[in-house]
């Protein structure tokens, strides 16, 4: 069974870039998003970030095109002689069954079953349940989850049982394999192995968002700048006691600062917590408060297009950690439909599925010839030194210790 002549390759052109940045800015109201992930197994939470509103404004359907089967352009330009052989492989498997952030549903299938003519049966929602799930049914031998977009959960969960598929191996066409696409030189994955765990996007946290305008004359140029008294009262947070994007900025900040300026800071100031990234950058855009800890790109760029005063400040005594939010991806042993999965895999590591993601949640790709529009602000310089949050050693020995420790500092 030939796939080539059902396939249509989707540009990413005007429409796709209008109907990505509307869901972008449709508003947060959960605990993940374009931030670090899930709790991992000790009961700890990875970074992350919260989930986007999932109401999202009507668009217009993305332009298609019809594909060039010669087109040395197409993201599965010359690919090897099985590739056939796996797509129609896939089309008898029926679909593919990929969780991730809910938000991304609409842009993502569109644009993949219009590149491959393979039903994507997306399971969008909360990516820490999500994450759980996936957990219980690898471990149970019972999977129904081909795919899953996340953070580092599984090296605490899955990967020492054995129970992730490797990735690289799957991965098979030039455009997915070339190491002069990748940024980094080859992939990235956060296993030590470099095998099971993809990383495709990487970008800053720890960074702080100011009202210029209710800030008046205070100045905030570094983290100490925070305990002034002025600021008594005037900073917010997304809840750093509660996982997600709070929690990320909170141990970045325990890592380069120490616990004594956590404690005086979040108790010493006042700081008020919410567990709404949205409503957290609506209280800065409003002048509510002066400075914000733990926001995330698309919640700023929300207001930002409204023509509210917000400003993102990189601190001169430490400028962030570098991460991959949601862009990690792993497939559980046992995954039903694994031809179509590994369609997928290579779709998304060609640039095409990356791209939709990392405009949907404003992260730089990790491809050399991304195509997503993202802030200057989320965007890792050269020639910085930031702590790189998203290795495998990062995970399972400095992030615990951490996030122990803040929850014995700020409460749970």
């Amino acid at each position: 069974m030939k796939m080539r002549n059902t396939r249509s390759r989707t540009a990413l052109g005007a429409g796709l870039s209008l109907a990505i940045l509307l869901a972008a800015c449709a508003g947060t109201d959960g605990t993940d998003g374009a931030a670090p992930d899930e709790p991992a197994a000790t009961g700890t939470e990875e970074p992350d970030t919260e989930e986007p509103n999932t109401e999202e404004p009507a668009t217009d359907e993305p332009a298609t095109e019809e594909p060039d089967a010669g087109e040395s352009g197409a993201w599965d330009a010359d690919a090897p002689p099985e590739w056939e052989e796996i797509l129609a492989a896939a089309a008898e498997e029926g679909e593919v069954v990929v969780a991730g952030p809910a938000f991304l549903d609409d842009a993502m299938t569109t644009a993949f079953e219009a590149d491959t003519g393979l039903t994507l049966s997306y399971l969008g929602g909360n990516t820490r349940e999500l994450n759980s799930r996936l957990d219980q049914e690898a471990q149970a031998g019972n999977v129904t989850i081909d795919v899953s977009m996340g953070g580092g959960t599984q090296l605490n969960t899955l990967l020492p049982e054995g129970l992730l598929e490797p990735i690289r191996p799957q991965l098979i066409l030039p455009s997915a394999t070339n190491n002069d696409n990748w940024k980094p030189g080859d992939q990235k994955y956060l296993d030590n192995d470099d095998q099971y765990m993809l990383q495709t996007t990487e970008w800053i946290h720890g960074w702080v968002a100011v009202n210029p305008d209710s800030l008046g004359d205070i100045t905030v140029t570094t983290w100490d700048d925070l305990l002034q008294p002025e600021l008594v009262g005037r900073i917010a947070a997304y809840d750093p006691r509660t996982g997600g994007q709070g929690q990320s900025a909170a141990a970045y900040l325990a890592e380069v600062k120490g616990m004594d300026y956590i404690v005086e800071l979040f108790d010493g100031q006042e700081v008020t917590y919410t567990q709404d990234g949205g409503q957290l950058m609506e209280w800065i855009a409003r002048g509510t408060y002066d400075v914000a800890l733990g926001g995330i790109a698309p919640d700023v760029e929300r207001y930002r297009t409204e023509g509210l005063p917000i400003e993102v400040r990189h601190m001169e005594d430490g400028p962030g950690a570098l991460t991959g939010g949601f862009s990690v991806l792993k497939q559980p042993v046992g995954a039903p439909h694994p031809n179509a999965a590994q369609v997928f895999l290579n779709w998304w590591a060609s640039g095409r599925g990356l791209d939709v993601y990392a405009e949907v949640l404003m992260e730089p790709s990790l491809r050399v010839d991304s195509e997503a529009e993202v802030p200057e602000y989320v965007t890792p310089q050269e020639g910085v030194d930031y702590i790189d949050q998203y290795t495998e050693d990062w995970y399972t020995t400095v992030r615990p210790q951490v996030t122990e420790e803040l929850a014995e500092a700020l409460g749970r």
